[in-house]
């Protein structure tokens, strides 16, 4: 165990899991092992090696504890009615959440109340082997304190988007560890919106892990936008496993934190199952954005798409790792990535390695790649028609960014994320001429 990590742990000596059942109880002793071993991961594990975590994690987290303080709710996609359930600090808030006329069929909890509840978490929580690299999916269930679980019985529709609203807000540096579960039954559907904001200084580290199962010809939309406070280190993983005919379409955009990773491994373990990951982000100063996903296709006639869009200013740094697996016997498998970078300043980076490893023959899978400059052609043409220099720039931004806003699966949203692209540019003055 390193140093660092060993510090880590210490800090939450005193956290207790009393109330766990003991099959949460030995899932959390064996996490915790792993990670242990582990570490938190460096550049030199292949998975990690463009976000050096363990670099960024300092030692002095302190374990994180519910606020009653007064919130503002974000209020974002207020327009699209949703139900909600709010988070403060990792701790879900009943008296800021809304959600107690939920259509019939429908079940959400904390993660606290349905460990105690609902027996089918045993499987669904932690089923999923640790690797080296996922260390953190380990530190997560062996720390977590709250989360929340969402099952929809067959047949059962959401009527409105379940908004889910993270907020942490202090001046102390703290950790929270969130796990997560979202359970479809065959035909269900469901709209969830995620925010992720954060208000202070303090350097906060969040990270949620969320285990997704969609059964057959189940529909799950998704959309996420993260926009943490600058000096916190945002981390989100998914694993996600649609059997026959189910639908995953997921837009995250990606704004704020110091350093962000979100995690995507799909399983696909049904025929005619598709998964749509959609990613926009826009990073300015010294944040790092990293978008890893990984496909496996271990069933014919499955569908992928991963297109990832960023805008990186000043010295940003921009991630984008893709990997399509197909199974020997997967046959008729259409996977596909792309990975477009627009670099405002000369000292910005973007870094992609996408992947393909195919072990069937009749496929149709691609990837591809680019990163480049603002055209300047388009703005000498913008400034010849009297448009400001900072206006031109925002516009092309935009285009830019439009074309992957337009795969969010929530057609409400669209104009609700085009402004809070728009917001940003103004913000954070990210308009300035390429150095």
């Amino acid at each position: 165990m390193t140093v660092q990590s060993d510090t880590y742990l210490k800090q939450f000596e005193t956290v207790q899991h009393a109330n766990d059942p003991d099959w949460l109880a030995t899932h959390r002793a064996q996490a915790l092992a792993h990670f242990q071993k582990a570490g938190f991961p460096h550049r030199r594990v292949e998975a990690w090696r463009y976000s050096d975590l363990s670099r960024v994690v300092t030692a002095d987290y302190a374990p994180a504890t519910p606020s009653t303080d007064a919130c503002e709710v974000d209020a974002t996609f207020a327009p699209l009615n949703p139900y909600r359930l709010v988070f403060v600090n990792g701790f879900m808030r009943a008296d800021l959440s809304d959600g107690a006329d939920l259509p019939a069929g429908v079940t959400l909890q904390s993660l606290n109340d349905a460990v105690l509840s609902q027996a089918w978490l045993a499987e669904a929580v932690g089923k999923r082997k640790p690797e080296d690299d996922q260390a953190v999916q380990s530190l997560n269930l062996a720390m977590a304190q709250d989360g929340y679980v969402l099952n929809i019985d067959a047949g059962v529709s959401l009527d409105r988007p379940l908004q889910i609203i993270y907020h942490s807000e202090g001046n102390v540096a703290s950790a929270a560890h969130l796990r997560h579960v979202i359970r479809l039954g065959e035909g269900a559907r469901a709209d969830v919106i995620e925010t992720h904001t954060g208000a202070g200084n303090a350097k906060f580290l969040i990270d949620h892990v969320s285990d997704l199962e969609l059964a057959k010809n189940a529909v799950l939309n998704q959309v996420v936008v993260q926009d943490e406070a600058r000096e916190s280190i945002c981390l989100t993983t998914q694993n996600v496993t649609l059997a026959e005919g189910a639908q995953l379409e997921r837009f995250s955009f990606t704004l704020g934190a110091a350093f962000s990773r979100a995690q995507n491994f799909v399983d696909f373990a049904g025929e005619g199952a598709h998964a749509g990951l959609y990613t926009a982000f826009a990073l300015t100063g010294t944040q790092l954005g990293d978008a890893t996903t990984v496909m496996n296709h271990n069933s014919p006639n499955t569908t992928s798409m991963t297109q990832s869009k960023g805008v990186l200013d000043d010295r940003a740094v921009g991630v984008f790792q893709g990997k399509v697996k197909v199974a020997r016997d997967a046959q008729k498998v259409d996977g596909e990535q792309m990975s477009n970078a627009l670099l405002l300043s000369r000292t910005a980076s973007m870094n992609a390695k996408p992947e393909l490893e195919i072990y069937a023959d009749d496929v149709l899978c691609a990837h591809g790649s680019t990163i480049g400059e603002l055209d300047q052609d388009a703005l000498f043409y913008l400034r010849s028609r009297g448009v400001p220099e900072a206006t031109a720039r925002a516009l092309l931004i935009s285009a830019f960014l439009d074309e992957v806003i337009e795969k969010c699966p929530l057609d409400g949203a669209k104009d609700i994320l085009r402004q809070l692209g728009e917001e940003w540019f103004a913000r954070d003055n990210t308009v300035s001429a390429t150095a």
